[in-house]
């Protein structure tokens, strides 16, 4: 009985090793965070803030018409 389960224990306690990216998932994935940061997605909430002291929220968002100012 201890046999069994302690066969099955070292088969699974490696099984995280084959889970593993290479270098090119990595980069891969790091290369992502360029791709879709604020600055290149459409219709991202830019300078959001309060006006003053009231309860109006501005912002601003990238069109292809160029910005598009919002209150």
């Amino acid at each position: 009985m201890k046999k069994p389960f302690a066969l099955f224990l070292l088969m699974t306690s490696s099984l995280p090793v084959f889970c593993q990216g290479t270098a090119e998932d990595y980069a891969r994935a790091y290369s992502l965070s360029e791709q879709f940061k604020s600055a290149n997605v459409r219709h991202w909430a830019h300078g959001v803030k309060w006006r003053d002291s009231t309860h109006v929220l501005t912002y601003w968002t990238d069109t292809d018409d160029g910005p598009k100012y919002h209150a």
